[in-house]
């Protein structure tokens, strides 16, 4: 997708980008708001520093930068976020004491033939500097590149997550085309696994998370836990 397809508005104090993505609506809300695969859709974003247990109004995270030759951590904090109405909201500040910061707000719109995903900040420049040029310039390079590029690389991300959800649901829940009983868990990312029983659902949740989240760490024990903690039944035909 091309990022110049992207509709660009302004607002008082910052810019407002949306895009129709060809792709599920809430899976990519679930995307968006998996803090951990940040950097794989933000091409200026090098990895994810700290994370919060939960992402709940309050949660605090961490990611480094690069740009223009500059390395910085930015920390953000959680302002709002509704699963249901698909609508994530987090304030944002480099983390060196600066008081100058930034307002995000995210909706992604269920569609026919995708979602459309709506992003606005509103920067909030404090010193002199940063009132005077940087925002001038950071307002110019979100809107017109790093915004509309990341939007595209999400589309992509989200569209290798639902072939990924697919495959995985056909290979285990088919047999001779008719119904069996089966077991699911949510992955945070959003992903659905479904298996015959949890000693599956771990075993697919290693192999998901060893080949879409490498980078998190993410030990056997934790993946038991929350299957155990979050595994349901499912019927499948």
């Amino acid at each position: 997708m091309n990022p110049r397809e992207a509709t660009i508005s302004e607002t008082k104090t910052g810019r407002r980008v949306s895009e129709v993505l060809p792709v599920d609506a809430s899976t990519a809300f679930g995307v968006i708001t998996d803090l951990a695969r940040l950097p794989g859709w933000n091409a200026t974003m090098n990895q994810v520093v700290e994370l919060p247990e939960h992402l709940e109004a309050g949660a605090e995270w961490v990611v480094e930068f690069q740009l223009l030759g500059r390395r910085w951590k930015s920390r953000s904090r959680v302002e709002s976020i509704d699963a249901a109405s698909l609508r994530f909201a987090h304030r944002t500040q480099t983390d060196d004491g600066n008081p100058s910061f930034a307002d995000w707000r995210w909706a992604v719109e269920p569609l026919q033939s995708g979602c459309r995903v709506t992003v606005s900040w509103d920067l909030h420049p404090v010193t002199f500097w940063r009132r005077m040029v940087l925002a001038r310039i950071r307002n110019h390079q979100l809107a017109r590149t790093e915004v509309p590029a990341s939007l595209a690389a999400l589309a992509q991300v989200v569209s290798s997550s639902s072939k990924s959800t697919t495959s995985t649901h056909r290979t285990n829940t088919e047999k001779d085309g008719a119904a069996m009983s089966a077991r699911s868990v949510d992955c945070p990312c959003g992903i659905t696994l479904t298996g015959s029983d949890d000693e599956e659902l771990v075993r697919l949740g290693r192999q998901h998370a060893d080949e879409h989240h490498p980078d998190d760490n993410i030990t056997d024990g934790f993946i038991r836990e929350h299957v155990q903690n979050n595994a349901r039944d499912a019927e499948v035909a």
